[in-house]
């Protein structure tokens, strides 16, 4: 199919112009109401399994369709010409998905109440756990803090060893070879310079390194996708500050290279790729000769339904995070329309270990070590414990960009011992997690351990007075578990797909996210995702098409 017979089917003419884009904050005409269509390829979501797909699909020549709940925030800037994305510090009613008052774990500065709205961060609140996801083009790309690490080898190899999944050498070999070094190569993954290190804006993370070198722990030097040349020249004053003027969580105006600068920019520039934003899908239906019919919803920027669409396509990928792959796959079989759907599907979720943790200055403050006033929302340092017998845990040393001075904060992964599950309620309709406190009891016991060693070793006062555990942030004890920035697992690779993503029972349906991560990775795991993508999709192009 040639692209403009591609754009015909979408009723958009040679032109492209529709509310989705054919280039970066392109083609922002009126919304389009034509009842869908039919096309080669779909993919649900834009996150980084589906960025990935997508591009690789575009440079094999396929024509490709990409379905997004959230904004275009590129389009959305041209629209409003004079919108940034807020700083934590100033929430607005584009920080938030329809909430009425921002959901940041931490609430900082103005926190005033605004209208809803269909923003970049959207918290999904179970019983025992708050789950963050990005929202818009790009997905989880636009709202994490840009930690690029690749994990362990053997750790990444008995995180599938435990649910039964079993890599050969020569497999590992290629994803460390080649699929990880791929991946980090095309998210733009960066060290930081020393000049930047050394500079006020990382003080707090320096500190952090000889707090934890004294404590017993290794320290790490973690890479980020952050644009460093850009942070450099921020520093000097020579270019619009982002990082160092308190943005991360609610988007990220200047240096961050997010999907829509790397891996999306690149499948839009083929020529071959359109994405939908403002599309729904409800659910997914098998027909008889083997193709996908999707139920879409074109919502607008309350998310009411401005109409219903229906799309068909010959292959289909599913890219919608943890939550939404899970959930799209079990709704879609409770409606009927995916009967063959396995057992497997729901299984194996977790948090991947996180536990957010904090120390502050006692009362007696006066001598203790500042980590400074200003500070750098791009992590780049960290603190590894994780083959420790006893306590095992990774520790990011993680900026606190206001009230920080005399504040410590950290983002503490650990192993996981006891998988969650995912089921979807029918007569609630919406999904349900199985996870509670029996989940995360050996985090807190971690995050405590952490604490009190980092406490004990850490700066002192002139009186002698030492930190202790930040009740004020987090009031048990200084440690909050119910906070989950990454949700991993619920269609697991091998176990709810084959080895490559496939979903088992089907032909030309196809798992690409977090989803297939069995609910841990000891690290931040976007780069994983997307090493698993780059391999998966390699093999379904050689082997599918």
């Amino acid at each position: 199919m040639t692209r403009k017979e591609f754009l015909k089917k979408l009723g958009l003419g040679a032109f492209g112009l529709v509310i989705g884009r054919s280039m970066i904050g392109k083609a922002l005409a009126a919304p389009i109401y034509q009842n869908g269509g039919n096309f080669p390829i779909i993919i649900i979501g834009t996150g980084y399994g589906s960025a990935v797909s997508a591009e690789r699909l575009a440079q094999a020549g396929h024509q490709v369709l990409m379905l997004e709940m959230g904004l275009d925030w590129d389009g959305y800037k041209q629209q409003n010409p004079g919108f940034k994305f807020p700083k934590m510090t100033s929430p607005s009613k584009q920080s938030t998905w329809m909430n009425t008052k921002p959901q940041a774990p931490i609430e900082l500065g103005n926190m005033a109440n605004f209208d809803k709205f269909t923003g970049i961060l959207e918290r999904v609140d179970y019983d025992h756990i708050k789950i963050y996801q990005g929202k818009g083009v790009g997905g989880g790309s636009l709202v994490n803090g840009g930690m690029t690490v690749t994990p362990d080898r053997n750790y990444f190899k008995q995180v599938f060893e435990d649910v039964g999944v079993n890599f050969t050498e020569q497999e590992l070999d290629d994803f460390f070879n080649v699929y990880f070094p791929r991946a980090n190569t095309n998210v733009g993954r960066q060290v930081a310079p020393q000049d930047v290190v050394d500079s006020e804006w990382y003080k707090f993370a320096r500190v952090g390194i000889q707090e934890g070198v004294a404590a017993g722990f290794t320290p790490v030097d973690v890479p980020n996708l952050y644009d460093f040349e850009h942070m450099r020249q921020e520093i000097a004053g020579n270019a619009p500050r982002s990082a160092t003027n308190i943005e991360v969580l609610y988007g990220n105006n200047h240096g961050k290279q997010d999907l829509t600068k790397t891996y999306i920019k690149r499948a839009l520039n083929t020529g071959n790729v359109t994405i939908l934003p403002q599309h729904k899908v409800d659910h997914i239906i098998e027909n008889y000769d083997g193709t996908f019919t999707l139920k879409v919803q074109q919502i607008d920027t309350l998310n009411r339904d401005v109409c219903i669409k229906e799309f068909t396509c010959e292959k289909l990928f599913v890219g919608a995070g943890s939550l939404g792959t899970t959930e799209l796959l079990q709704k879609s079989k409770y409606l009927g329309k995916l009967k063959k759907l396995n057992d497997e599907v729901g299984k194996y979720w977790g948090n991947n270990g996180n536990v957010m943790a904090s120390r502050r200055s006692n009362a007696d403050f006066f001598g203790h070590t500042s980590r400074g006033a200003n500070q750098s929302t791009m992590p780049i340092r960290g603190l590894d414990n994780f083959n420790d017998p006893v306590y095992p845990f990774f520790a990011e040393i993680a900026p606190m960009p206001t009230l920080g001075s005399l504040t410590s904060l950290y983002l503490i992964v650990n192993k996981l011992k006891r998988f969650g599950k995912l089921s979807y309620d029918g007569y609630r309709r919406k999904l349900q997690l199985e996870w509670d406190a029996r989940h995360t009891a050996h985090m807190r016991t971690n995050a405590e351990y952490f604490l009190n060693q980092m406490n004990e070793h850490g700066s002192k006062s002139n009186f002698g007075s030492k930190f202790i555990n930040n009740t004020t942030f987090f009031p048990n004890n200084g440690v909050d578990e119910s906070i989950c920035y990454h949700p991993l697992g619920g269609v697991v690779l091998g176990k709810a797909t084959d080895m490559f993503g496939r979903l088992k029972g089907y032909s030309n349906l196809y798992v690409m996210d977090g989803s297939l991560i069995p609910g841990t990775l000891g690290v931040n795991p976007y780069v994983s995702i997307t090493a698993i993508a780059e391999r998966n999709i390699e093999h379904i192009i050689n082997h599918d098409f």
